[in-house]
């Protein structure tokens, strides 16, 4: 089971990004854990001029393997979650 999740690259600077970027956005504690069969995954992305902005959320295991990319899409402002099995 996946031990790391990343949203966005936290070392890569917001101005690097060419597109739209949201104001903030929040990556939430994973629940029940990750050492279930499946874990529920909560953000929420920043307004932006109501615009959509792309969105990806991927899961690493703690070799820093990419093991899926659960989210990879354009969306607009607001809180989301996602469950991973």
């Amino acid at each position: 089971m996946a031990k790391i999740i990343e949203f966005f690259n936290s070392s890569t600077p917001l101005g690097s990004f060419p597109a739209l970027q949201p104001l903030n956005f929040t990556l939430e504690q994973n629940y029940p854990n990750p050492f279930n069969p499946a874990t529920v995954i909560s953000y929420t992305v920043g307004a932006i001029r109501e615009s959509s902005v792309q969105v990806q959320l991927t899961i690493y295991n703690a070799s820093g393997q990419k093991i899926r990319t659960v989210v990879d899409r354009r969306q607009i402002a607001g809180r989301y979650s996602v469950v991973f099995n």
